[in-house]
């Protein structure tokens, strides 16, 4: 494993980790975002066996998942846990949100809920937005 790929498994924020196993052992596929720029990294048995920037067009869309978790937090911020936002995000909105992978924003909602609780924020920009919703 390169020195770039550790540090960017270190430093930066996991956005998801799919674990499985295979007859060529235990496969694991990452997303991390790490410097304003996010990394799709794929492993089997530990060793790296795909590494790739993903694409403008691909972070775009993240980002707009996490946009929506933002708006969701923001407007039911007086909810008392992470799960209630969750459940509040009804088939009016599933179908409102279609471009959306509404699996994302539920867990971008559940990680930065108490964070957000702490520290609400009103984005002025939508790289506020990027910054803070991990």
């Amino acid at each position: 494993m390169t020195k770039q790929i550790k540090e960017i498994l270190r430093n930066g924020t996991i956005i998801s980790d799919v674990q499985t196993e295979s007859e060529k052992g235990f496969n694991r596929k990452k997303t991390v975002s790490s410097e304003d720029k996010i990394y799709y990294i794929e492993m089997i048995n530990g060793e790296v066996v795909e590494f790739k920037e993903l694409d403008q067009k691909k972070q775009n869309r993240l980002n707009r998942n996490k946009k929506v978790a933002y708006n969701f937090l923001q407007r039911d911020s007086g909810r008392e846990t992470a799960e209630e936002i969750i459940l509040s995000i009804d088939k009016y909105y599933l179908e409102k949100l279609e471009k959306c992978n509404i699996d994302l924003v539920k867990k971008y909602i559940t990680d930065n809920y108490n964070n957000y609780k702490e520290k609400s924020f009103i984005a002025q920009e939508h790289s506020d937005i990027n910054n803070r919703i991990l």
